[in-house]
């Protein structure tokens, strides 16, 4: 079993401490549990093992708030970047349950939120909301929960109304034409986006025959 042979504070650290196990360095620990060691103690392999896993959790709660001080993300976005920063699942598995017991990271708060900003800066379509919402690793009944009350209809005029003040002054087959592929990359719905352009078009004053749908 490894004996303790120097607890030495770090050169750019002092309130960590570089652990020594059978003359050789072997971790480095938080001062506080540092303090639960002393030299000349025999440590089982378990013990030592626990104290790396401690320690590799507190630095992952740490990754996952500097993260979260960027912007909110959601567990399964942490999750895969912790992963590939060379956590193990086990880790990872005890980093998320910390950050979500302290309510950092909910998945349902994030859902809410994120289609609340979308739809107020950025609208789109209940099918794009969906399609990235399930990007970022939620599920189903999260995402539903969130997308229950988006107003497409309303969503798509304003996005349509940000839109028009580009397209005014150009010929209503042209505005047709524009508008509605812009709508459509922002995932809204077919009948929807027929329904604005026409919309658009009216207030516009465009001829009665330049209001009839294409198809």
């Amino acid at each position: 079993m490894p004996t303790v042979t120097a607890l030495q504070p770090q050169a750019g650290n002092l309130a960590r401490i570089n652990v020594h196990l059978d003359g050789e360095f072997a971790l480095g620990l938080s001062g506080g549990r540092a303090a639960e060691w002393h030299v000349g103690q025999v440590l089982t392999e378990s013990q030592v093992e626990l104290a790396r896993t401690a320690e590799a959790v507190d630095s992952g709660v740490k990754a996952v708030r500097r993260l979260l001080d960027v912007r909110p993300r959601t567990d399964g976005e942490m999750r895969s970047r912790l992963m590939r920063k060379g956590f193990s699942a086990a880790e990872i598995e005890q980093i998320m349950q910390r950050v979500e017991q302290a309510g950092e990271v909910n998945d349902a708060r994030f859902a809410t939120q994120w289609v609340e900003t979308q739809t107020t800066f950025r609208p789109r379509g209940a099918r794009a909301l969906v399609s990235e919402l399930r990007r970022r690793g939620l599920d189903p009944e999260t995402i539903a929960a969130a997308t229950a009350g988006v107003d497409e209809l309303a969503a798509a005029r304003t996005a349509a109304a940000a839109r028009m003040r580009r397209l005014a002054a150009l010929p209503a087959a042209a505005v047709r034409r524009k508008l509605g592929d812009f709508l459509q990359r922002r995932g809204f719905a077919y009948d929807v986006v027929r329904s604005v352009v026409t919309e658009c078009l009216a207030e516009q004053g465009a001829p009665a025959d330049d209001l009839q749908s294409e198809d």
